[in-house]
């Protein structure tokens, strides 16, 4: 069976894509969950652009406004999510997806591929910035 999304996935993408989903309960597993989904359904470049004028849209429509987003990490969680796709058989959910890869709730992992200093720069924020430490094997995108 390939990577698939359950009717669970399917309710939190549409809520993702109408901005119903509240900002503080939008955490990295969210993030991961909201990575697989689009990527079952899109390229790397698509589901980029379509998390990114999400995330985004949430951010403002909270009050939040685009200070909390950072571009740089968007992407490489993106490319890293994709990653593990690549090596997973199969999934009937996103849910699954991450209990057969676990290190990516490990928020801590991108520091294996970016230096603090870049991760903290105003640039990385505003938009993607290569790993300077570890390439993050590319799978298609950007």
């Amino acid at each position: 069976m390939p990577l698939c999304i359950s009717d669970l996935d399917k309710s939190f993408l549409s809520a993702f894509e109408n901005s119903t989903l509240e900002v503080d309960a939008f955490h990295h597993r969210e993030h991961l969950r909201l990575a697989y989904i689009t990527l079952v359904l899109n390229d790397v470049d698509l589901a980029y652009r379509r998390i990114r004028a999400g995330l985004l849209r949430m951010l403002q429509r909270n009050g939040v406004g685009s200070v909390k987003y950072h571009d740089t990490l968007t992407f490489a969680w993106i490319q890293a999510v994709k990653h593990f796709m690549w090596l997973t058989e199969n999934a009937n959910s996103s849910e699954e997806f991450l209990s057969q890869n676990q290190l990516l709730l490990d928020k801590n992992v991108m520091f294996t591929h970016y230096s603090q200093a870049l991760i903290n720069a105003e640039q990385a924020r505003k938009q993607f910035v290569p790993p300077d430490l570890v390439p993050i094997p590319d799978h298609g995108g950007l």
